[in-house]
C-alpha cells in the first residue's frame, strides 16, 4: 500500500509580488503612525499639564462628517475595483472619480479644521507661538502631536489622491494590480484615521 503525501500550500507564498510589496510598505507606515500616537499618549499620561478635554480645542461636527466621507470613499474604491474585475471599465472610472472627490473633500475639511483651530487659539491667547508652543486649552504637546499626526495623515491622503489622478490619466483600461495596490493603501489610510480620531477627539 502506497501512501501519497499531499503538499500543503501556503496562501501567503502564493500572493503576487505587488501585494506583498504593498503590505510590507503598509506595515512600515503602521509603525510610523503607531510611534507618533504612542508618543502622544506617553506625553499625555506622563505630563503635568492636562490635555484639552474632547470638544474643547477641536470641533467634533466637521471631523465626524469628514470621517464618514473617508469611510464612504473606501466603499466607492471597492466598487471601482469590483467593476474592473467584472470588465466594466466605465463604472470603474466613475467610482474612482467619486473616490477622488470624497478624498479631496476630506482634505478640504481637514484644512478648514487646521485654520479654525489656529485662528481660535490665537484669539484666545496673545502669547507668541500659539498654538504650538503655547496652547490656551492646556498642554502644548497636544497641539504638537495633533498637527504632526494629522499632517502626516493628510500627506498620505494627498499621495493616494495623486495616485488616483495618475491612474485616471493613463490611457486605456485600468490596470488591476495598480488599482488593487491603491485600494490597499487607501484602506490603510482610512484605518489609521480611526486611531487618530479616537486619540485626539474622543479619548
Amino acid at each position: 500500500m502506497t501512501v501519497t503525501a499531499t503538499a500543503r500550500t501556503n496562501p501567503l507564498v502564493q500572493w503576487p509580488a505587488h501585494r506583498i510589496a504593498v503590505w510590507a510598505f503598509l506595515v512600515n507606515e503602521g509603525f510610523l503612525f503607531g510611534s507618533i500616537l504612542a508618543a502622544g499618549l506617553f506625553l499625555r499620561l506622563g505630563g503635568t499639564v492636562p490635555w484639552p478635554r474632547p470638544g474643547d480645542a477641536l470641533a467634533l461636527g466637521p471631523v465626524v462628517v469628514a470621517t464618514l466621507i473617508l469611510i464612504a470613499s473606501s466603499a466607492t474604491l471597492n466598487e471601482s475595483l469590483d467593476a474592473l474585475r467584472r470588465g466594466n471599465f466605465l463604472f470603474c472610472r466613475k467610482w474612482l472619480v467619486w473616490t477622488l472627490l470624497a478624498g479631496s473633500l476630506f482634505l478640504a475639511i481637514q484644512a478648514y479644521e487646521w485654520w479654525d483651530v489656529i485662528a481660535t487659539a490665537r484669539s484666545l491667547s496673545p502669547l507668541a507661538g500659539v498654538p504650538l508652543v503655547s496652547n490656551p486649552w492646556g498642554a502644548s504637546t497636544f497641539m504638537q502631536v495633533f498637527f504632526l499626526a494629522t499632517g502626516i495623515h493628510g500627506l498620505h491622503v494627498a499621495l493616494g489622491l495623486l495616485l488616483m489622478v495618475w491612474l485616471l490619466a493613463v490611457k486605456g483600461p485600468a490596470n488591476e494590480k495598480r488599482l488593487e495596490s491603491i485600494a490597499l493603501y487607501w484602506h490603510f489610510v482610512d484605518f489609521v484615521w480611526i486611531f487618530i480620531l479616537s486619540t485626539f477627539y474622543f479619548f
